[in-house]
């Protein structure tokens, strides 16, 4: 039992760091520092008897709620076994009384049945996708004391169902940005926490798993690097001396923070606490109770538009009692990144300069000078791909002492971003992330310079058309051999009817051999920026009448032409994908591994970004799925050349994949990330 009581207390330490890294994650890109929608998802299963009896788990819960600000925020939960126990909508969570009314109806929950956490989850990100407030950021914490189980599932499709609906779940919040914040509640030691971990790994979130005490020190140090706009700061963890009063000063920065919650974690029922303000007068007992939301374990008391400077918290008791008391500030000042020039790609070597603004909780610049010149700021440049710091180098005041500012020298090929880490007070705030791509070519700038000598007006290509008499058929043309970079072609202008010239799936322009003749076509074809060039293609068709009157020697030279241009023509045909792909990202650097995709591409070569979500450091955009004549293999064609299990010592720009064989593709040599595929043969 007492281990029990351990690991829970962990978990309750736990969801508060939660707490303090989903206000530190959110604030980075958002004006509302500390308000966001959130949504828990609570395992209600049987085996919750035995590992959370006494409802610790609500405990956590309640923490949760008594540090989030008391307005702003939008909360609903789940309450989930083998099915939905208790669904409470996302609404406007507003002061001490509707907190208290949110944890009760949740703690009214029954506990009993199996788990399915995908079907939880699934109705976690509904919910966001139908109320949330879009101008704030969103999460969901998720709780489980173990994995998705139906032990009395003979036939699987209630498991089935479950994966269905969590993969669902998970594409929902990676299309809206909901991180998923899993704690593995491990009291006894038997649970799996692979699900819980997959599914935060998935969708940007944090996993932990608690058991024990001394799981704590490993908490507290791994959520302490996710915090950016506030800290849990302790104030004391002592003994009351002899004469049994405690004075204990605490300081609040001058600006920027919207409330204090004081966390007291000691409650002996013989001690009581004071605080004193900055003018040396004490909240009244009346005041302090309606600023105090108490559970069993712990006490906060919120301080809103605390004055800055030093606080006193003075404490009576007994000699020798334990008093351990701390801190956490909800900060609402933002920080804004900008960049000149402002790029998303700059050649190797290019020197950018970054100006980094500290705004207040309106979204406006901040004017005051003299926080400025107390703080300091840091910029880094990180990898998109592994996170890893590629700089950092600190940034100066500007000229007019109301923003800071740094130049820093791309030196290093790749995807990155750039963020502002700045300092006030103690209290730290990171900007958004600015995503840029470095690389060996031109940057945008150079490319802008030059483009005045480029001629104005659209691009015109030729397509020659081969029509036979009598002979009807299609023509396909490949659009992805004008432009590698458009996502979307659109016919803007024809010489022919709709049904003669057509665009045919997302790149193909299709021609009617029977109907047409000489004419041209316009196309729009806007890249995934936004950005739409016009292209005009000159359509020219071409017979063999003449040649039929010709005797036996023209006829034998007809048939000769038709052989040579059946030849051609098999040699350029998009040949069909006669089979299925399974494909499962992984990145063991991560511990990630992405659920199986079964796909079939459709003809040609196809990108792999069409089909995949997650490539496991693989560019899916530079990397295609090519069909063959042959049925029995495919290919892997890759812009940049790709590591694989069937040649790990260089790189390949293709790469043939039999059927039934298993090949991993990667960009590295050790393989301990990337896409693992497996090709089966529909003559299988």
């Amino acid at each position: 039992m007492k281990k029990m009581k351990r690991g829970l207390c962990a978990l309750l330490a736990a969801l508060m760091l939660f707490m303090t890294g989903l206000i530190t994650s959110f604030a980075a890109d958002t004006s509302s520092a500390n308000h966001f929608n959130v949504v828990f998802v609570i395992d209600a299963s049987g085996s919750m008897k035995q590992t959370d009896g006494s409802l610790w788990r609500y405990e956590a819960m309640d923490l949760f709620l008594g540090l989030s600000t008391d307005e702003g925020n939008r909360m609903g939960a789940v309450v989930f076994n083998d099915g939905i126990v208790t669904r409470v909508d996302l609404q406007a969570i507003s002061g001490k009384q509707m907190k208290e009314q949110l944890s009760q109806t949740l703690r009214n929950s029954q506990v009993s049945g199996d788990t399915d956490i995908g079907t939880a989850i699934q109705m976690a990100t509904a919910m966001l996708d139908e109320s949330r407030d879009t101008s704030l950021p969103s999460a969901i914490i998720l709780l489980s004391d173990g994995n998705t189980d139906f032990p009395n599932d003979t036939t699987g499709q209630l498991l089935a169902q479950s994966e269905a609906n969590k993969q669902d779940a998970i594409n929902r919040a990676r299309n809206n940005s909901y991180p998923v914040y899993s704690i593995c509640l491990n009291a006894n030691g038997a649970a799996n926490p692979e699900e819980l971990m997959d599914i935060a790994n998935a969708t940007g979130g944090v996993f932990m798993e608690v058991n024990n005490a001394e799981d704590l020190k490993a908490v507290f140090e791994k959520f302490y690097n996710m915090i950016y706009s506030t800290a849990t700061t302790p104030i004391v963890d002592d003994i009351i001396p002899e004469g049994g009063v405690m004075d204990i000063p605490f300081e609040v920065p001058s600006m920027g923070v919207e409330e204090v919650n004081i966390i007291i974690s000691t409650l002996s029922p013989s001690s009581t606490y004071s605080i004193f303000q900055p003018n040396g007068l004490a909240f009244t007992s009346g005041e302090l109770e309606n600023m105090t939301i108490k559970a069993q374990t712990f006490s906060v008391i919120k301080i809103p538009t605390p004055q800055g400077g030093t606080w006193k918290i003075q404490v009576r008791g007994i000699p020798g009692d334990a008093v351990k008391i701390d801190m956490v500030y909800n900060a609402y000042f933002t920080v804004a990144l900008d960049a000149d020039p402002s790029q998303t790609s700059y050649g190797t070597g290019s020197e950018v300069a970054f100006t980094a603004h500290i705004k207040d909780g309106e979204g406006q610049d901040l004017a005051d000078q003299s926080v400025y010149s107390a703080g300091n700021a840091t910029l880094s440049i990180r990898s998109s791909e592994n996170d890893g710091e590629i700089l950092s180098i600190p940034m100066t005041l500007n000229g007019q002492g109301n923003a800071y500012e740094a130049t820093a020298k791309l030196d290093q090929d790749g995807d990155c971003y750039a963020v502002a880490t700045v300092t006030v007070d103690g209290m730290e705030k990171s900007s958004g992330h600015l995503e840029f791509t470095v690389g060996e070519g031109e940057s945008e700038a150079e490319t802008t310079a030059a483009a005045p000598t480029v001629p104005a007006g659209p691009a015109t290509v030729q397509w020659k058309i081969n029509k036979l008499p009598f002979i009807g058929g299609t023509a396909e043309y490949d659009l992805s051999e004008l432009s590698q970079d458009v996502t979307q072609w659109e016919i803007t202008k024809s010489d022919f009817a709709k049904d003669v010239v057509y665009m045919d799936g997302d790149a193909v322009l299709a021609a009617d051999k029977g109907s047409c003749e000489d004419g041209t076509v316009t196309l729009s074809g806007t890249d995934s920026q936004g950005m739409a060039q016009e292209y005009v293609v000159e359509i020219a068709v071409s017979g063999l009448i003449g040649m039929i009157i010709f005797g036996v020697i023209g006829l034998l030279i007809l048939a000769l032409l038709l052989f040579v241009l059946s030849k051609i023509l098999k040699g350029t045909k998009k040949h069909a994908f006669k089979g299925d792909i399974m494909a499962i990202a992984f990145d063991n650097n991560l511990g990630m591994m992405d659920a199986p995709q079964t796909i079939r591409p459709r003809q040609g070569k196809e990108p792999m970004s069409r089909y995949l979500s997650e490539g496991g450091g693989v560019d899916l955009k530079q990397n295609f799925f090519q069909a063959d004549e042959s049925p029995d293999y495919i290919w892997i064609v890759s812009k940049n050349g790709l590591y694989s299990s069937g040649n790990p010592d260089k790189k390949e720009k293709k790469i043939k994949i039999f059927s039934g064989m298993e090949v991993t593709v990667s960009k590295n040599r050790d393989l301990d990330c990337g896409i693992q595929l497996t090709y089966t043969s529909d003559q299988m």
